[in-house]
């Protein structure tokens, strides 16, 4: 079924409807009946639902994929850190910096200058980030209580469709 060809027909017979119909306004029930005998509603729906289905099934075993694929890579990660190692402890044996092979040169060159923290409390103010946010649940609290907070107000959120399965 193309829903996206459904989708705006069942739009514009419903516009057509509440045109044609007012009283179906108040009625949720009949509203939704009369349209479904005009489109193929139910049967969108329901192809909708079962696409949903599919795609959360598919999802759900690539998170176990993704799962096992990231201990894999984890592993080869560790074996990449473990040949490294190897190769410095062979270097240092031979007491050389560099070794040109057909397939790589390798070379060791001195560390770069790295900062050791030894009293945080010690660093002048310059030299730490300060980072200020709106913490937005106080934010809300204090609205809901009905307390004023300039430059904040409450909003409605955007409709949120739940779907139950079971």
């Amino acid at each position: 079924m193309r829903t996206d060809i459904e989708i705006p027909r069942i739009e514009a017979i419903a516009e057509r409807l509440r045109a044609e119909f007012p009283e179906l306004a108040d009625d949720e029930v009949l509203r939704f009946d009369t349209l479904d005998g005009e489109a193929p509603v139910s049967e969108v729906l329901r192809h909708i639902v079962k696409e949903m289905a599919v795609a959360d099934a598919f999802a759900s075993g690539l998170a176990g994929m993704i799962e096992d694929m990231g201990k894999r890579k984890d592993r080869f990660v560790n074996r990449v850190s473990y040949c490294r190692a190897m190769i410095e402890r062979v270097m240092s044996a031979l007491g050389v910096s560099k070794i040109t092979l057909p397939e790589a040169t390798l070379s060791i060159r001195p560390g770069q200058p790295k900062v050791v923290i030894g009293a945080e409390n010690e660093i002048p103010a310059e030299f730490f980030r300060h980072e200020i946010k709106p913490n937005l649940s106080a934010i809300r609290d204090a609205l809901k209580a009905g307390t004023a907070v300039p430059g904040a107000s409450l909003s409605n959120g955007a409709p949120s469709l739940t779907v139950r399965m079971t």
